[in-house]
């Protein structure tokens, strides 16, 4: 079931949603919301307007089209929602009185968790990470999970925005290996096993390439962190290929969901738990890769090897980029936030710690002009603000709330109309690491 809560106020022109996180940067922000606003949000005005039956669990963030121009029906503020069931929807978001959507395409029968023989998801595989929107194409980027023969299989999907057909070529289904030595290594070659991994990080539209990163099911062997790269107009071809630990094992890219990032054309990824060697092997690092997944710099913790022993790895958060500046900021299982340089990621800024007792799984930047705001909560604690000046975090809190968080992987966003009228945005579930 999708519920769609928002203010009771009329609807009109809202910034369009078109990739996790909100941009490429993966800040969590929305700089240009004008209705709900501090001033006009209590709980006479705030709450849901209606729900939308779908036929699986929702774990990507639902995306959203401002003024979508469908043929004969007009301009349509519309909702696109994909399922765990491998179904896309899309949903007029202004019309709460049909329980039919615009359109809604099946991607393939999703594979049971059973399949997989690991619960970490439960009780299905399909669509499972964040899709992007490419409004230059009306397209919709989508990877599913499906059984075939037997074993579990992925594909890029590029979907019509207008009526869901497949476009550029789709499906492909998601194939590649590199040289390698690892343990799971035929004749030196280590090829991508679906059945060994999951599809968690957002997608990724940029450079003409749409790039899709690679996990584990927790953390069962062989795995390897994955990356792929295929042209966003013609999924047929051949993608660039990316293995953090080929020589190895681990490295998972899967960022507790969060989008893979991107500026001035460069990616950045955090990989997990894993071997590393400086060279080859790069688990438990903070990395910037080319447009075609060439490592160009990293920055790996001095106790990479203690964080992975303890299952505490530096990917947890993702990373977030810095709007209008060169900084990057990261968090771990442990607790710890990283802030560092773009273009010289190895001479690390500052890290601390801002909660013992838990991992940072998410957080959210508001990058006003008077200085960037950190929005975090953990696992039993409450939510706590951090200010960034003179290119630094202050390490004591600028604010924090008085109401505490059982669950650890809950989503957190800033919304404001510029430096203006700025809302912290919480959302809480279950226990599950998806």
């Amino acid at each position: 079931m999708l519920f769609v809560v928002a203010c009771a106020f009329p609807a009109g022109a809202q910034t369009s949603v078109l990739t996790a996180g909100y941009s490429n940067l993966r800040t969590n922000a929305n700089m240009q919301e004008a209705i709900l606003t501090p001033a006009n949000i209590d709980v006479t005005t705030f709450g849901k307007l209606g729900e939308f039956a779908v036929d699986g669990n929702i774990y990507g963030q639902p995306l959203y089209v401002s003024g979508l121009n469908f043929p004969q029906l007009g301009a349509i503020n519309t909702l696109f929602v994909a399922t765990m069931h491998n179904s896309v929807y899309a949903i007029n978001a202004d019309d709460q009185s049909t329980s039919i959507p615009l359109w809604r395409v099946n991607l393939g029968r999703s594979v049971p968790s059973s399949v997989f023989n690991c619960y970490d998801v439960y009780p299905e595989v399909g669509v499972l990470s964040t899709p992007a929107i490419d409004r230059t194409s009306e397209v919709i980027y989508v990877v599913s999970a499906t059984l075939e023969n037997g074993l579990p299989s992925y594909r890029l999907h590029a979907l019509s925005l207008l009526d869901g057909h497949e476009m550029f070529n789709g499906p492909a289904l998601i194939t590649g290996s590199v040289a390698g030595t690892a343990s799971d290594a035929v004749n030196g070659v280590v090829a991508f096993d679906p059945f060994q991994h999951l599809q968690r990080p957002g997608l990724l539209v940029a450079n003409r390439r749409v790039y899709v990163g690679f996990g584990s099911h927790g953390d069962l062997d062989p795995w390897h962190g994955w990356l792929f790269a295929y042209s966003a107009n013609d999924l047929s071809q051949s993608p660039a290929v990316f293995n953090a630990t080929p020589n190895g094992g681990g490295g998972s890219f899967w960022q507790a969901g969060r989008g893979l990032a991107e500026a001035g054309g460069l990616i950045y990824a955090g990989s997990a738990n894993g071997d590393y060697d400086g060279h080859t092997n790069v688990a438990n690092s903070f990395l910037q890769l080319s447009p075609t997944l060439k490592v160009l710099d990293w920055y790996t913790p001095d106790d990479w090897q203690m964080l992975s022993d303890h299952d505490n790895d530096v990917a947890s958060g993702g990373s977030a980029l810095l709007p209008g500046s060169d900084l990057l900021i990261g968090g771990d299982k442990f607790g710890t936030l990283y802030l560092m340089h773009q273009h010289a990621m190895a001479n690390l800024v500052q890290t601390f710690t801002v909660a013992e007792q838990s991992g940072i799984f998410n957080f959210a930047v508001w990058p006003v002009s008077s200085g960037p705001l950190l929005y975090i909560q953990v696992q039993g604690d409450v939510l706590r603000s951090y200010s960034l000046a003179n290119g630094q975090l202050n390490e004591q809190p600028f604010a924090m709330s008085n109401v505490y968080s059982d669950i650890p992987y809950q989503g957190i966003a800033v919304s404001s109309n510029g430096a203006d009228g700025g809302v912290v945005w919480l959302t809480s579930g279950d226990h599950s690491q998806s």
